[in-house]
């Protein structure tokens, strides 16, 4: 998860941090739902994990996209970076 969030860091930070915060959300949930008594069946656990899961996919499904583009020459790296703004 961070590699990928690193480099769609760099494109579209806002669409990761919220990515991120979801992913985090999710772990803290499933792991409290991990210590509780009703094991595999407790609803922490089970929002925590699907929480986790489609974050997970939406960071990959915009690495794709980001890829897609720079495959097409439809992202200009140094504009999506600001390199050599003035």
């Amino acid at each position: 998860m961070m590699p990928l969030a690193l480099f769609n860091g760099l494109i579209y930070p806002w669409t990761t941090i919220a990515c991120l915060t979801g992913y985090f959300v999710g772990r803290k949930a499933y792991t409290a739902g991990y210590q509780e008594k009703e094991g595999a069946f407790n609803q922490y656990r089970i929002f925590g994990s699907v929480v986790c899961n489609v974050t997970h996919i939406g960071t990959i499904l915009m690495t794709l996209f980001i890829g897609f583009r720079m495959a097409r020459g439809n992202l200009c790296l140094q504009k999506a970076l600001q390199i050599g703004a003035k």
